[in-house]
């Protein structure tokens, strides 16, 4: 189970992940060892010091077990900060190098996942964490104790050991089928709880939809019967898994009964002394400890189980290998499209054969009916996603092997969402790096932002976010987003309709700055504004079956042709 851990160090060498393996086994003996102080002393107080009224031996005695009890609490407090922090540092490295494989998974691979599904899988390794900070090697290590607490009853007490080593075999026993059970019921509430989530965040993205059409309340049924399932699932795992702690309870409880019952006749007999009985008992108790936990830990390893298994997915993602020694490349403005060809995720071939190169200062347009077709040709342009076949290079460099930093040097991508990120407006603007603060003022002039921003109370500090109940109008986000992808001025720009959201001085200003970038740069554009397809050189008609060059009369008959199908539309 720990090759997991050994992959990640080897994806990120600075991770520094170490099991405290040394420590861990070392604590643990000592602390075994030394809970055999408690039961020996009453062992030599009822049997000899309170017999022989040796008072100066019961002070030594005593003295000496409390240094040994002193020095227990010392080491478990010792023990439980190391494997605490051990499972902080896990849980922080494998959640930080699975948004890595996130961020350079092959998105096209992702499709068929839900949103809820890829939230769930990063919840995961809260579950791990436990399990791979060390408390496993507790419990491995505490397990050969019971037996020699087993060893030592029988040698205290002899044929008694019979009555703790059955009541522990029960134990045991009825502690493996809840396991099962448990298992079962965990995988029933992880698939519950993937589809509720799934369920909320399309939702969310939805919300306007789902407003606009007037159906809250359906949905809200929906989600009830979601949460319903969920709630359910969760109930009755957590009921199997309560089942579990209180077994152990009970049967901790059932151990020093049992030893008692059978044990007193046998010290009225003289088989042995009530010293020896006492002695027993606390080491009855003690015998359970380990093999509590070693259950309990059967019973969770259900759950990690789960989640290993989910993280070994996330872990396993199909990536796109970016060579992070191409730096400093020289940017020219050219690209060049060689037969990419691309399957959805229902084996469905939505392009093929598409080849075209541009050098700066080219601009083309590209039309087609299908918005999904257009989009997924502009992802994989910008190595987003990986076709299937073909390549794309930029600069005589395949842009799936640029990473992010060095790519927005050559490729800038126009979208029409206008997607900013929680922070201020100059975080935004210079996209989370300090180093770009000169350049983003630079854009935001560029873009008339300076003076709309001016007039924000905290100016540039202004914080923003993501929604609908910001202080920054939905116009200058666009902007913004705009102005951001200005910002490491690349040679090659990508248009998908960014003009959308934009008002009247927003819109104004694009068109001025794209006028002055035509002679500069290369362009695909991707748009129905007929001023900013003015721009373009030359038009291109995209299908599913490839990429053909629209002539100056063919265009005009294709408009017609899109003007009767949309007023001929049946209602």
């Amino acid at each position: 189970m720990f090759d997991l851990v050994e992959k990640f160090n080897a994806d990120d060498p600075k991770s520094n992940f170490r099991l405290r393996k040394n420590e861990i086994i070392f604590s643990s003996l000592a602390i075994n060892f030394l809970s055999l102080a408690l039961p020996i002393m009453v062992l030599q107080v009822y049997d000899r010091i309170v017999l022989n009224h040796a008072m100066g031996t019961l002070w030594v005695l005593a003295i000496g077990v409390s240094v040994a009890v002193f020095l227990e609490f010392i080491l478990r407090v010792a023990r439980s900060y190391t494997t605490d922090w051990t499972g902080v540092v896990y849980e922080y490295i494998l959640a930080a190098n699975a948004i890595r494989l996130y961020l350079n998974a092959d998105q096209a691979k992702l499709e068929s996942q839900g949103a809820g599904i890829k939230l769930q899988n990063l919840i995961t390794f809260q579950k791990l964490r436990d399990f791979f900070s060390g408390q496993a090697l507790v419990t491995i290590v505490d397990i050969p104790f019971s037996i020699l607490f087993l060893f030592i009853i029988f040698y205290l007490s002899g044929s008694l050991v019979i009555v703790p080593l059955l009541v522990a075999g029960l134990f045991a026993f009825l502690s493996w089928i809840i396991g099962d059970k448990l298992k079962a019921a965990l995988i029933e509430q992880d698939d519950a709880d993937d589809k509720r989530y799934s369920f909320i965040i399309e939702a969310l993205q939805g919300i306007h939809s789902i407003k606009s059409y007037g159906i809250e309340s359906v949905f809200k049924r929906r989600y009830e019967s979601f949460a319903e399932q969920s709630s359910l699932a969760t109930y009755r795992a957590s009921l199997i898994g309560i089942q579990g702690y209180n077994l152990g309870v009970f049967f901790s409880q059932v151990i020093v009964i049992m030893v008692v019952i059978f044990g007193a006749p046998m010290v009225i007999n003289g088989d042995f002394t009530s010293g020896t009985l006492t002695a027993v008992i606390l080491f009855s108790g003690r015998l359970m400890m380990p093999i509590q936990k070693a259950l309990f830990l059967w019973n969770n390893y259900q759950d990690y189980e789960i989640a290993y298994e989910k993280a070994e997915k996330i872990f396993s993602m199909p990536q796109i290998q970016r060579d992070k020694s191409l730096k400093g490349l020289e940017v020219k403005g050219n690209i060049s499209i060689k037969n990419i060809s691309f399957q959805d995720h229902t084996k469905t071939k939505i392009l093929s054969g598409i080849s075209l190169d541009i050098k700066a200062p080219d601009i083309v347009s590209i039309r087609g009916e299908d918005e999904f077709i257009k989009e997924k040709l502009l992802r994989i342009l910008i190595g987003i996603e990986a076709p299937d076949s073909g390549s794309v290079e930029v600069d005589g460099v395949n842009v799936l092997s640029l990473t992010s930093e060095e790519l927005v040097r050559h490729i800038g991508y126009m979208s029409s969402d206008n997607i900013v990120f929680q922070g201020s407006i100059l975080e935004n603007l210079c996209a989370f790096d300090e180093n770009n603060e000169a350049r983003a003022f630079e854009m935001a002039k560029l873009f008339n932002l300076d003076k709309e921003i001016a007039l924000l109370p905290k100016g540039y500090n202004t914080q923003i976010n993501d929604g609908f109940s910001d202080i920054v109008a939905p116009g200058v986000k666009q902007r913004i987003a705009v102005a951001r992808v200005l910002l490491h001025k690349p040679k090659v720009l990508l248009f998908d309709n960014a003009d959308k959201g934009l008002d009247r001085e927003g819109y104004n200003h694009l068109i001025r700055v794209m006028s002055m970038l035509k002679s500069k740069v290369a362009m695909i554009l991707v748009t129905d504004d007929l001023n900013i397809k003015r721009l373009a050189d030359r038009e291109y008609l995209l299908t599913d079956s490839g990429l053909k060059e629209v002539k100056a009369q063919d265009s005009s008959i294709y408009d017609r042709k899109v003007l009767s199908s949309i007023y001929t539309r049946p209602v």
